[in-house]
């Protein structure tokens, strides 16, 4: 997962995740998730504390819930890790203003508006 381009913003990285340990990660068995929680997820997997499977492991998480986190940090910074960042981030996917769908999740995109008009 790790060729996924999820650069965090310069200013978030600095301000929060300079130094970042694995002590400083959430905990293994999370139930509520914020922003910043999140944030040191992909953060660790940016600095190499983590892979993306370890992360996936040790919080439950799903590939595809992981990679919205790091489109979503990448897209907005923390914004775009809160409900009202990802609904944004989607709605400009839609309309076309990120140009990141992969070919897979293109040809899927364009296979449902396929199947909607015939």
């Amino acid at each position: 997962m790790k060729d996924e381009a999820t650069t965090l913003p310069e200013d978030l990285a600095e301000r929060y995740f300079v130094g970042l340990t694995a002590e400083d990660l959430p905990p293994r068995y999370n139930r509520r998730w914020t922003p910043i929680m999140k944030a040191k997820v992909v953060a660790a997997i940016e600095y190499d504390l983590l892979t993306a499977e370890e992360a996936e492991s040790r919080y439950n998480l799903s590939r595809e819930e992981l990679a919205s986190w790091r489109r979503g940090i990448a897209h907005s910074g923390l914004h775009g890790l809160t409900r009202e960042g990802r609904a944004e981030i989607y709605g400009d996917m839609y309309r076309g203003q990120l140009g990141r769908l992969t070919p897979r999740a293109q040809q899927q995109h364009e296979g449902q508006a396929t199947r909607i008009v015939g």
